[in-house]
């Protein structure tokens, strides 16, 4: 994710960190980042595994939140046993770009 931190715009993610400020100390930045193992549900896990990441600025759409800093980013990707990920899509934008 840090990826996505570097090749946002630089002025939406500012926009995006000073409307966070605040809202929590996980990420101080105040985005929030999701990561599902894609799967069977209730099958063992096993390698590579599936993953689906999503960052996001604005996850409970708060009403009045500036257009200009509702921002997400999405990433499937593939992480071997030894931990190697591979990207395998990414997606960085606007939630409801028009």
């Amino acid at each position: 994710m840090v990826r996505t931190q570097i090749s946002l715009d630089e002025q939406e993610y500012a926009a995006a960190k000073k409307e966070n400020a605040g809202n929590g100390a996980a990420y101080p930045d105040g985005f929030t980042i999701n990561i599902k193992v894609r799967g069977e549900e209730g099958a063992p896990l096993t390698f590579p595994l599936l993953l689906h990441a999503q960052l996001e600025s604005n996850p409970k759409e708060i009403e009045g939140f500036p257009k200009n800093a509702d921002l997400t980013s999405e990433m499937d990707a593939t992480m071997s046993a030894d931990g190697k990920l591979v990207v395998k899509e990414f997606h960085l934008g606007l939630r409801n770009p028009e």
